[in-house]
């Protein structure tokens, strides 16, 4: 029963965001990906790391082309002196669109690695599979050859297994999300907690889920600040009132609930192994699903954001 001090609510809400620009602004990227001389590997990008593990992202999709070690692949950030050109992270366009790219350089070179062991072997290609960093002939798995001594025949044979590629965008679905969210919200000082959380989202392929889900947490914490917390003020003479964190108040690990992740993995797009974003779209049903919460609780229609204590107690005095 909701009666009491402490009022409970629920909410919900629905969001969606691009995957890339494709459609509204040139959209492409840029990779070369060379066979070192040890049978490693060397990716060549325009891109560069913001915290969201687009390195390993794009090492991943590498490793699962060529069936290989991690730690066989270095992947080199943006550096205009010798990098290839991108547009860079934002729109949430790295995971649907440099990961596409990522995927079909190494499947190049992966073509390109086949027809030397083609060649050495005396097998057509047809005959021929990787794994683990060998090429066998198929049905033969005795008469193999690894990638170090490919790389080795290759130097004999005046070769060098190396693609640059550009790959273009041609596609830009939706990304999806439904959240979900549990409130408490005490009518005697207006204070909210956040009691519970589920976010479901429509990924496409989680290349790597455990990255997935902290985007999405860390999503979830934005949108709760924005939805409760975050408040620019403007003194008259045009100056921040609160220009520091002593008065400018975010959502603290203390108060964050176990965000809970739901992803929904069907494919069917243009990204890597069918992948879609989830950089922006983790933010953008957050706030709507803390606000419709609180309003289930009590039995009103705010929206002003962010929903301050004093706000809350303002509307429930004029109920």
């Amino acid at each position: 029963p909701n009666q009491g001090r402490n009022l409970r609510g629920v909410g919900v809400a629905c969001g969606a965001h691009k995957n890339g620009v494709f459609g509204n602004f040139p959209e492409y990227s840029t990779m070369t990906l060379k066979m070192n001389d040890d049978g490693s590997f060397t990716m060549n990008t325009g891109l560069h790391d913001v915290g969201c593990g687009t390195m390993t992202l794009i090492k991943q999709i590498v490793a699962e082309v060529l069936d290989i070690k991690l730690s066989l692949i270095t992947v080199l950030e943006a550096d205009t002196d010798y990098g290839t050109y991108d547009f860079g992270t934002y729109g949430s366009r790295v995971t649907y669109v440099c990961g596409a790219c990522a995927f079909e350089v190494a499947t190049r070179v992966k073509e390109k690695l086949l027809e030397c062991a083609s060649y050495i072997l005396r097998k057509p290609k047809q005959y021929l599979e990787v794994e683990d960093g060998k090429v066998w002939i198929i049905g033969k798995e005795q008469q193999k050859i690894s990638y170090r001594e490919i790389a080795t025949a290759t130097i004999k044979h005046n070769t060098d297994i190396v693609i640059t590629h550009t790959y273009q965008g041609t596609s830009n679905p939706g990304a999806y999300a439904v959240h979900f969210a549990e409130v408490e919200v005490d009518t005697k000082t207006g204070r909210v907690k956040v009691i519970d959380y589920l976010a479901v989202h429509d990924i496409g392929k989680a290349i790597n889920p455990g990255m997935v889900e902290g985007q999405i947490q860390g999503g979830v914490q934005m949108g709760i600040g924005y939805a409760l917390y975050e408040e620019i003020k403007i003194g008259s003479d045009g100056s921040i009132l609160n220009s520091s964190f002593n008065k400018y108040h975010v959502v603290n690990a203390p108060d964050m609930p176990l965000v809970k992740t739901l992803l929904i993995e069907q494919g069917g797009d243009d990204g890597p192994y069918g992948a879609k974003s989830v950089g922006e779209i983790a933010v953008v049903p957050v706030a709507a699903t803390i606000i419709n919460a609180i309003n289930h609780a009590l039995g009103t229609a705010l929206s002003d954001m962010p929903l301050t204590p004093e706000k809350i107690i303002a509307a429930l005095q004029s109920k």
